[in-house]
């Protein structure tokens, strides 16, 4: 692995980990250049060794956003926004898009990854940076490193979640409060 894929990876790990401090070091408060998202989530999903699962063809995977639990990097600004949610399914949903005035976005990227696999199970797996639609709700579509195509749509809803940090206390910030959606390998 060379020295720009692993400072991707650990990039990629520091956000969905939620660690500013670390994401600061290579954000520096500016909005994230979205070749290095695409570079640093698909690294993350080619890397991730045991984490990374081959879709079967005709697999149709279904998910839903555990409630108020989507953290989004507070180094970006609206009308940007980069997120990670956790699924009911053990894996982690990671998307980065820019919302237009009027609500709508295109080339969002949108990424799931199995974060946990029970008895040997773990959902798929996929990346993509063609999202789009509006209000964060749109569809999707791209072929995975083993090379199945899949299509989809994704529905996310911003809101007030709670963020608590041990003994500095509890503080509402915008993140995912809910959302679903779903994918189909071919």
């Amino acid at each position: 692995m060379s020295r720009g894929q692993l400072l991707g990876y650990i990039l990629i790990m520091a956000v969905n980990l939620e660690c500013p401090s670390l994401t600061r070091l290579y954000l520096k408060g500016e909005v994230m250049n979205k070749k290095l998202l695409a570079f640093a989530t698909s690294m993350m999903l080619v890397f991730g060794g045991s984490l990374l699962v081959k879709a079967q063809s005709g697999t149709t995977d279904n998910w839903q956003n555990v409630p108020n639990q989507g953290r989004c990097q507070s180094s970006i600004r609206p009308p940007s926004y980069f997120c990670s949610i956790p699924t009911d399914d053990g894996s982690l949903l990671s998307i980065y898009v820019t919302l237009q005035p009027d609500g709508s976005f295109t080339n969002g990227q949108i990424s799931k990854g199995a974060e946990y696999c029970y008895n040997g199970q773990c959902a798929p797996s996929f990346s993509t940076n063609n999202w789009s639609g509006s209000n964060l709700s749109g569809t999707f579509s791209g072929v995975t490193p083993q090379g199945v195509a899949f299509s989809g749509s994704a529905t996310e809803v911003l809101g007030q979640v709670k963020y608590c940090a041990g003994k500095y206390g509890c503080h509402l910030a915008t993140g995912i409060v809910s959302g679903s959606g779903v994918v189909i390998f071919q």
